[in-house]
């Protein structure tokens, strides 16, 4: 079987937005035979222990649950031919101002056995993406991130409601950083707005003000169950 653990830097968006992805894509068409192959677990970090100390809290969270009897992980550990597949996502913001660079980071990460996914300057920049495409969210200033990106559920739901005939009780619900909230959110954007992952950049400079790599995991993720 194998395992994709993903370590979040944040508690609530990136971890349900990457379990409502998983979920989107197993509820296509994909045979039983991968789905019981595969297994997406995402792993919050709990957020603010600081870029220098990512790397060390991700095989601290990752270890409790190898050791965790009740854990999924502990016990498909104990069988033969399971595997890992590691991966940390996590914002850039503040990175200027810790110990550390971005290359000393994604170095770390490296020699750990992790890829590294970056959200500059956060993941709301990512969030943008899905909604209006790269070119037109690099002209939205961060701390504008949450009206814009609002506006826009508002201008999708809209959409649905005119192209698919959607009532107001399948409408998507306000950004927010509350678990409950964002579970619902990116639930229903994935099941009924899948398309929207097209809308994603897979080119960057690590020197832009704005990107995310969000796609490298995305896609990664998408060519399991192919």
């Amino acid at each position: 079987m194998l395992f994709v653990l993903i370590c979040t830097e944040g508690d609530n968006s990136e971890s349900e937005c990457l379990t409502a992805l998983d979920a989107s894509l197993k509820n296509g068409q994909v045979p039983q035979e991968v789905i019981r192959f595969v297994e997406v677990l995402p792993i919050p970090l709990g957020g603010n222990q600081g870029h220098v100390k990512l790397v060390e809290k991700a095989n601290k969270q990752v270890e409790t649950m190898e050791r965790d009897p009740n854990s999924l992980l502990h016990l498909a550990l104990s069988e033969d031919g399971a595997e890992h597949d590691k991966w940390i996502v996590c914002d850039y913001d503040a990175l200027d101002d810790a110990n550390i660079t971005l290359q000393e980071l994604r170095q770390q990460a490296s020699e750990a056995g992790y890829k590294l996914v970056v959200n500059k300057p956060k993941f709301e920049y990512f969030v943008l993406c899905l909604l209006i495409g790269a070119e037109d969210a690099n002209k939205v200033e961060s701390g504008h991130y949450f009206v814009e990106i609002n506006k826009r559920i508002d201008d999708l739901n809209k959409q649905n409601k005119t192209q698919k005939g959607f009532t107001d009780a399948m409408s998507i619900p306000h950004y927010s950083k509350k678990k409950y909230v964002t579970r619902e959110l990116f639930g229903k954007l994935f099941s009924y707005n899948i398309e929207l992952l097209d809308n994603l950049p897979v080119e960057h400079s690590d020197e832009d003000s704005q990107y995310t790599e969000m796609h490298c995991l995305i896609n990664a993720i998408r060519l399991l169950y192919l």
